[in-house]
């Protein structure tokens, strides 16, 4: 798994309205693939802190929003890769 690599960080305004959800603050980690036109889909869960805080709930729910490179490997562009995204 590869370190998320932003094409475009989520807007400020676009993050307030998932991450209230979540219980407290806090962080979380989840694993998404990279699909075509720089977007994620099948997110899952990886992490969170503090445990119980809904924040990777929160965080799966905005990564509609999210526009990630692909990972490289020695100049080469993988596709179909999983990507961790940690955010605070």
């Amino acid at each position: 798994m590869y370190a998320a690599a932003w094409h475009r960080e989520p807007h400020d305004s676009g993050l307030p309205g998932y991450l209230q959800t979540a219980d407290r603050p806090g962080w979380a980690l989840i694993a998404c693939r990279i699909v075509p036109e720089y977007r994620v889909d099948d997110c899952a869960g990886l992490g969170e802190y503090p445990d119980g805080s809904h924040m990777q709930r929160s965080v799966r729910a905005a990564a509609w929003q999210f526009r990630l490179r692909r990972p490289r490997v020695g100049g080469v562009t993988k596709y179909d890769e999983w990507v961790r995204i940690r955010s605070d």
